[in-house]
């Protein structure tokens, strides 16, 4: 025995500097404790031996560590390594274990179906008597779980196979579930078990779309495919989906090492494919109120990602934007009543010729995994008949196959370096400039907007409208804005967005590089006060490009951002001559402001 746990402590050791980079996370669940077998019908379920049980917790306990679904929601204190043991259904037999989980202070789930609690209800079902005459009263509850700090519980509904309900059956059984909950505890589950375990995209859609408005924190599916969860931070917005798996006596160390071969960050990542339907009738409808329906879909396609299922995050990027007027705020495809596909109106507006244009950033063009592709491409194609100019920024691979030769195209490269990168006798610049720094957009440089507004044919329509909106209302991270002056007038500015320990040089103006050069060393000053360590730029401008390859040796990741000139709506034929003759020729200002706010 010594030596084998000397040499799980040399692989724990081994694998601790990589496990501690990504959390992995095994939900285990179990049902009979006992005889497989023995009796009834409950017990020829999945059961296992309390002494298998006792051995199997022993062995985890060596690995990692045994945390509550709170610990994971939250992200705190977790290992590299981190186990949830889940009792299903409630046998009465939960009883045998619970001395010794007690005593080793492991902490579990037991995930209770109203519609088997007592008071029992005749039945001339034998096997749902079988069930009822195993399963614990409301008053066992109260008197040795609800309480106690090591036992969270969770909702197992009324233990139906909930992937064969409809849409409204499906709510009415999640309503009675914590109906009967709040009559007999006076309490809601945080969390949800689905009964029978089988995943889908329809139902993982509904429960993310039902469960939200009972606060509900996480949904626990039972899945032998996958079983390792990457947990990667904690969930305020979207509820959590993990994987899990039925677990018998002989199945720990199988499991563990597919487990880590197929961890999976994201409920995405799990769902099967046999819900495919491409001759489903869908159905693109505009809106813009955040429909509980658009968090749920949100909750699946950007799982994890908890500031897209946020309201308030909602209402300042679309609701409060000061460039929406009365324009639609998204595209949905509606499948069977669930949304299928989306894409969102970044309400902005774009310099034309000196002159401001309303327009969109296309932004969260995204689809459920076996959504129909051909009514995904009709949100953006909606808003090209719509919008007279539509910017889409950085897009992914998949996007920019839509963005064909319609589509106007300009490169853009971006750097990320540390701070310690900028050494001081980099800047040799003999031009005297001051600095000023603000909290707020200043007022000091309306003079410069003008400037930046009348030199580019196209781009981006900078006002103080726009940054006090953008930048100084931005929710999610801090904002600054570093100006150089000379001889009293504005020359240059950084606008930047910091969080944690990385700051963006999300928007800038510059005539010539000496301004933007003295500002990125002031940056540098700023960024040692507030404990800083890495900057982030995107331009597209060449002096400042080849300034980067020749002083700092570094080389830019390019990308394209993509622009749509619709001819119906600019109106304006010389214009439009103007644009298709001489795009090439014209200066462009991209930066990170060309898009929606990316830092998170």
């Amino acid at each position: 025995m010594t030596i084998l746990k000397n040499r799980l402590q040399k692989v724990r050791n081994f694998a601790k500097p990589i496990l501690n980079k990504q959390k992995r996370l095994f939900v285990f669940n179990y049902h009979h404790i006992g005889k497989i077998g023995a009796g009834n019908s409950v017990q020829t379920l999945p059961a296992i031996h309390i002494n298998a049980l006792k051995k199997q917790i022993r062995f985890l306990s060596f690995l990692g560590r045994f945390v509550s679904l709170d610990q994971v929601h939250d992200y705190k204190n977790l290992s590299g390594i981190n186990f949830c043991l889940i009792f299903d259904g409630f046998s009465h037999t939960i009883y045998s274990i619970k001395p010794f989980l007690s005593k080793y202070r492991i902490p579990y789930t037991v995930a209770l179906s109203p519609g088997l609690m007592n008071p029992k209800t005749l039945s001339s079902d034998k096997k749902q008597q079988d069930f009822q005459s195993e399963y614990l009263s409301w008053k066992d509850i109260k008197k040795d779980f609800l309480n106690d700090p090591l036992v969270t519980i969770a909702c197992y509904g009324h233990h139906v196979d909930v992937t064969s309900l409809s849409r409204q059956e499906l709510s009415r059984s999640i309503k009675q579930s914590y109906d009967d909950f709040q009559n007999h505890l006076n309490f809601i589950p945080p969390y949800y078990a689905v009964s029978c375990g089988r995943i889908s995209q329809n139902l993982a859609y509904d429960l993310s779309e039902y469960l939200r408005s009972y606060g509900c924190k996480g949904v626990i599916w039972e899945n032998e495919e996958s079983i390792g969860n990457l947990i990667t931070g904690a969930f305020y917005k979207q509820m959590m989906h993990l994987s899990g798996k039925q677990m018998l006596s002989n199945r720990v160390i199988q499991s563990l090492i597919r487990g880590f071969y197929k961890s999976y960050s994201g409920i995405v990542d799990i769902l099967p494919v046999s819900d495919l339907s491409e001759n489903q009738k869908c159905d693109v409808q505009e809106g813009s109120d955040p429909l509980p329906g658009l968090m749920a879909f949100e909750n699946i396609v950007t799982y994890g990602k908890d500031y897209n299922s946020d309201e308030n995050l909602y209402h300042y990027i679309y609701t409060g934007n000061p460039f929406k007027y009365n324009r639609h705020d998204y595209y949905a495809v509606f499948c069977n009543e669930r949304i299928n596909s989306m894409g969102y109106n970044f309400h902005i507006q774009f310099v034309l010729r000196e002159n401001p244009v309303n327009a969109i950033i296309w932004r969260g063009w995204r689809r459920l995994p076996n959504a129909n592709k051909l009514g995904s491409a009709q949100t953006l194609l909606r808003a090209m008949k719509q919008e007279p100019i539509i910017g889409a920024y950085h897009s992914s691979p998949d996007a920019r196959q839509s963005f064909n030769k319609m589509w106007k195209k300009i490169e853009v490269s971006s750097y990320h370096f540390n701070v310690s990168a900028l050494k001081d006798n980099l800047l040799t610049s003999d031009v005297s400039y001051t600095l000023e720094i603000y909290d707020n957009y200043p007022s000091e440089l309306d003079s410069l907007l003008e400037v930046i507004n009348s030199r580019y044919f196209f781009s981006i329509y900078r006002s103080p409208q726009f940054y006090s909106w953008k930048y100084d209302q931005y929710p999610l991270a801090k904002a600054a804005y570093l100006a150089a002056f000379q001889k009293g007038s504005p020359i240059a500015y950084f606008t930047i967005l910091y969080k944690m320990n990385i700051v963006y040089i999300s928007d800038f103006y510059c005539d010539a590089i000496e301004g933007f050069l003295f500002l990125l060393f002031q940056l540098k000053e700023f960024c040692l006060k507030q404990k800083l360590e890495s900057i982030y730029l995107e331009t597209n401008r060449d002096d400042i490009c080849q300034w980067m390859k020749k002083k700092l040796n570094i080389i830019g990741i390019t990308f394209t951002n993509n622009y749509y000139f619709n001819p119906r709506k600019l109106r304006d034929k010389n214009l439009i001559k103007r644009i298709n003759e001489n795009w090439k020729n014209e200066s462009f200002h991209e930066t990170q402001a060309c898009g929606d706010v990316l830092i998170r």
